[in-house]
Order: C-alpha cells, then sequence, then structure tokens
C-alpha cells in the first residue's frame, strides 16, 4: 500500500504488474471512486415499505418521493413488470 500526496487530475499512474503494464489517469480514477462512495451512500439511505409477508410495496429513495412498486405515477407498468 501507497500513498500519493500530492496528485493532480491530469497525472497518469503507471502499474506494472509482472508482464502487462496498466495506465490510468488520475482524474478517472478520483471519478469512479466518487460514483462509488455516491452509489453506496444512495443504496444504504433507501427506505423500503414492506408488508406483512415481506414484499417490497414502496420504495424512497434518499432526498426523494416513495415510488409505489407496482405501478409508477401514472398508472403504467414498471420496468420489468407485465
Amino acid at each position: 500500500m501507497f500513498y500519493v500526496n500530492h496528485l493532480r487530475q491530469s497525472d497518469n499512474l503507471v502499474f506494472d504488474l509482472g508482464s502487462e503494464t496498466f495506465t490510468f489517469a488520475a482524474r478517472s480514477l478520483t471519478d469512479a471512486k466518487r460514483r462509488a462512495t455516491r452509489k453506496q451512500f444512495h443504496e444504504e439511505s433507501n427506505l423500503r415499505l414492506e408488508d406483512e409477508n415481506g414484499d417490497i410495496i414502496s420504495i424512497k429513495r434518499s432526498g426523494f418521493k416513495w415510488e409505489d412498486t407496482l405501478k409508477s405515477r401514472r398508472g403504467q407498468p414498471l420496468k420489468g413488470e407485465k
């Protein structure tokens, strides 16, 4: 494990693993880390409303209104439902 203190987004990181070399732009790594953290936060902050059988009725995503998993707001089935 190593730490880099002053890494600019325009810098490239080169990793040598045996016979293979991998090059990453620092910007793409920081963007990937930011997206992963944001996704993890939103998944952990979702609230689910379940019936007595444990079936999910509605879901509330962080910062959004409750979403009915059985029907959308317009009464149309959600994606993946028939």
